[in-house]
């Protein structure tokens, strides 16, 4: 069997190594105002909203943008 670039089981900070080089390839990617976001900046919630994953997965889901924004609302609230 061929040797895989792929490790069975990583240890969680290779994960986080994965994970980071792959959000940075993207980024480096994509032309857009989110790639400044990358590292531990947290993008608008209005950008998150109007990203077409998460529109596609809240419409897969049938999550409500209303409902979500009250829901956060609410989150808020109790954090502050």
């Amino acid at each position: 069997m061929a040797a895989s670039a792929i490790t069975p089981h990583p240890e969680r900070g290779d994960l986080r190594d994965v994970a980071r080089r792959a959000v940075l390839q993207a980024a480096n990617m994509m032309n857009t105002r989110s790639s400044r976001f990358v590292g531990n900046a947290e993008p608008p919630l209005d950008e998150i909203m109007g990203d077409p994953m998460v529109r596609h997965l809240m419409d897969r889901d049938g999550v409500a943008e209303a409902s979500l924004r009250d829901l956060i609302d609410q989150i808020r609230g109790r954090l502050g």
